[in-house]
């Protein structure tokens, strides 16, 4: 039995997006799938590709933070909760017996004094790339 992980890092969305190729990850919607690089630890675009080719990762759920000031404690446990209960709707299988984990990214302080509210959660594999969607009828 795999042992459950909730991601505990989350990937800030930076504030600066132009003049970067790529989509805004705040643009993702579920089911989209994209590739980025995982080393880093901002990122403000993703390229988006089809979900029957190699990529890094698929979103499984968008929802803004409904908080009155940028908390990036209150916002980590919000992300991790509500993509968590998000998961298993969207993959159609616990997220105890996923092959892959979940993260997410939450706008930075700098993103949300400028109105960012978006948490996008996101699946991947512990090693290598998924070639399709891990939606219910797929995975």
């Amino acid at each position: 039995m795999r042992t459950l992980r909730i991601a505990a890092t989350v990937v800030v969305i930076a504030a600066a997006l132009a003049g970067c190729s790529g989509r805004p990850v705040a643009s993702l919607k579920p089911g989209e799938c994209f590739d980025f690089d995982r080393d880093g630890t901002e990122v403000s675009t993703v390229e988006v590709v089809e979900c029957s080719m190699p990529h890094v990762a698929e979103v499984f759920a968008v929802f803004d933070v409904k908080l009155d000031a940028y908390d990036s404690d209150a916002i980590a446990t919000t992300a991790d909760e509500q993509c968590l209960a998000a998961f298993e709707p969207y993959a159609g299988i616990p997220y105890a017996a996923a092959k892959y984990y979940f993260r997410t990214m939450a706008p930075s302080e700098s993103s949300w004094g400028k109105g960012a509210r978006s948490v996008v959660c996101f699946v991947y594999p512990t090693e290598g790339t998924l070639d399709r969607s891990i939606k219910k009828a797929d995975a």
